[in-house]
């Protein structure tokens, strides 16, 4: 609709100056008549009524598709973020990403709508005022137009510089942007070690370098406007030369003369059209290239969202590894593991750093692919449910809390069923109810971008919080506990490991007092299971387990003496 009001546009357009020429024409003979003058002017006043009706027209149709297209191609990155996994965030940026989903979404927008409307609107002029340029006078038309016809080399010269340069442009945007986001994330670790002069100067170097790229870019791109000034404004030079004579010997009527002097003014806008958007085209294809690059890249849980009508996974009865291995690249993590959990149990994990014990969590709740070996959830392989089926059963509690920009409410519930006993109930168990009282708006407080308005061990504690309050068939808690005081430690212990009949529950820890009281404890060294046991077997079966036990009271005994 918008390229076919455009059209008409543009026809209607290279009309008036015909229309034009009948005035002069009519006034120049000596045969004014008021009526014909009226007729005349009624006919331009229509076509300028239609014309502005026809370009408001294609401008509002226009407009809505290129945003919405960038709109349902903005949604479908993001989409496709939320279908990667681990392997996709840790390598890319998040500036890298942002930029992305923003900047080059943008230069595509601009590629594909105004880009594109200015070589169709360019093209289509063109080819509407040179047959009326001929109609009026051929001769006049050659050698007016002569030096447009060296103009397409200068185009295609233009355009492939504006296309290598886009790309490097983009490039250093979305590096500036990452090193932004890093800024804004690190800024306290910035301030601590007094950096901010450091990564000021950094920040500068990386924005000169888009400054240079951007100015060369900007350079090579005006050449498109002067370049097609100078050789169609030729055309108005020659006019005067070649076109005055006629008019003066009665060759050719001054309506003809002023008619094509107008049209030699409306194509100097095609003309310079063409350049500009094939320079916003070749901009939106560098950026296209970035972004399909991205999309084309295979996605990690593609069966996220899919659903069975014949699934029967509402609550975990047991969770079982069989040699299962897991690498990072080529570094071997996790190697022959081998356990069952069951329904009810409370599973303690211990082990030196880097023995692959939040590796395992990760496992268990579904969050990694491409292990060797096999997992089953009730007897059925992992694979034969979409991940969004485990990942409603099971859930896990990370080392590093994460709050959205929402209420304390909002980061417990989440998108769970809320009743309000259990709420209050978990505010009290994680001893958050004294932190309530503090807070403006109570349990309603925005918490801030991150959080940032709370403290560590509270965020902690909300993060906790919402695992407990999803009441899942399997919680996983990876060295949750060690943030917290040792009465709120104390009263979570109680809550979820002392008795739960109903829950899988299992909690990475370095205190062994924390674990003491787990059904088994399954001791990780160097990606294999060292032991597994109670805290009494392996007091005897583990080296690392008892050698901590030892190490730990001796620690108490020292803090008691003192």
């Amino acid at each position: 609709m918008g390229l076919t009001l455009l059209l008409i546009t543009n026809a209607l357009d290279s009309s008036t100056p015909l229309v034009l020429k009948m005035a002069i024409d009519t006034i120049s003979a000596g045969r004014f008549e008021s009526a014909e003058m009226l007729k005349i002017a009624g006919l331009f006043f229509l076509l300028m009524l239609v014309l502005a009706s026809s370009r408001y027209g294609w401008r509002v149709f226009w407009s809505h598709y290129h945003t919405s297209a960038a709109d349902e191609l903005r949604n479908k990155i993001f989409h496709h973020y939320s279908m990667m996994g681990p392997r996709f965030f840790t390598k890319t940026p998040v500036g890298n990403m942002m930029s992305l989903i923003v900047n080059d979404v943008q230069f595509f927008r601009n590629g594909i709508g105004p880009g594109l409307l200015i070589i169709i609107d360019g093209v289509s002029l063109i080819l509407m005022i040179i047959p009326a340029m001929l109609y009026l006078s051929p001769s006049w038309t050659w050698k007016c137009l002569i030096f447009i016809a060296l103009t397409p080399f200068f185009i295609h010269a233009i355009t492939k510089k504006i296309g290598s340069l886009s790309k490097e442009q983009q490039e250093l945007l979305a590096r500036l942007t990452s090193f932004t986001q890093e800024l804004v994330s690190g800024v306290k670790i910035i301030k601590i070690f007094s950096m901010e002069k450091q990564r000021s100067q950094k920040y500068q170097e990386i924005s000169e370098d888009f400054l240079k790229k951007s100015n060369h870019l900007n350079r090579v791109d005006s050449l498109f406007g002067p370049l097609m000034q100078v050789a169609v404004a030729s055309g108005t030079v020659l006019l005067l030369y070649v076109g005055g004579g006629e008019v003066i010997a009665g060759a050719a009527t001054l309506g003809s003369f002023v008619a094509f002097q107008r049209y030699i003014n409306k194509i100097i806008w095609p003309f310079s059209a063409l350049g500009y958007g094939l320079s916003q085209i070749q901009k939106g294809k560098s950026a296209f290239e970035r972004i399909r690059a991205v999309l084309q890249q295979p996605k990690e849980f593609p069966e996220l969202y899919a659903t069975r009508t014949d699934s029967d996974l509402r609550e975990v009865e047991s969770i079982e590894f069989k040699n299962v291995g897991f690498k990072y690249g080529e570094i071997e993590v996790l190697k022959h593991i081998s356990f069952e959990m069951k329904k009810g149990e409370f599973i303690g994990v211990m082990g030196p750093v880097g023995s692959g014990k939040s590796t395992l969590l990760h496992l268990i709740a579904n969050y990694l692919g491409h292990y060797s070996g096999q997992i089953y959830i009730n007897g059925k392989d992992y694979a034969q449910f979409p991940k969004s089926e485990i990942w409603n059963v099971v859930k896990i509690v990370p080392q590093e809390p994460f709050l959205f920009s929402a209420s304390v409410k909002d980061n417990v519930v989440l998108s769970t069923p809320m009743e309000a006993n259990d709420l209050e109930q978990i505010i009290a168990l994680i001893d958050f109810d004294r932190d309530l009282s503090a807070l403006k708006y109570g349990i309603e407080t925005p918490v801030g971008e991150k959080g940032v308005q709370l403290s560590g061990g509270q965020k902690q504690r909300l993060t906790l919080a919402r695992g407990v309050f999803a009441k899942p068939g399997a919680i996983l808690l990876d060295d949750t506990l060690s943030a917290l005081d040792t009465r709120t430690e104390a009263n979570v212990r109680e809550h979820l490991f002392k008795s739960n009949a109903n829950q899988i529950r299992v909690i990475v820890a370095n205190k062994v007092q924390s674990l003491m009281n787990a059904d088994r404890i399954i001791v990780l060294n160097e990606g294999e299971i060292e032991a597994i046991g109670t805290h009494q077997q392996l007091l005897v079966k583990s080296k690392f387990y008892s050698r901590q036990w030892q190490l730990q009271r001796m620690v108490e005994v020292q803090s008691d003496s003192v």
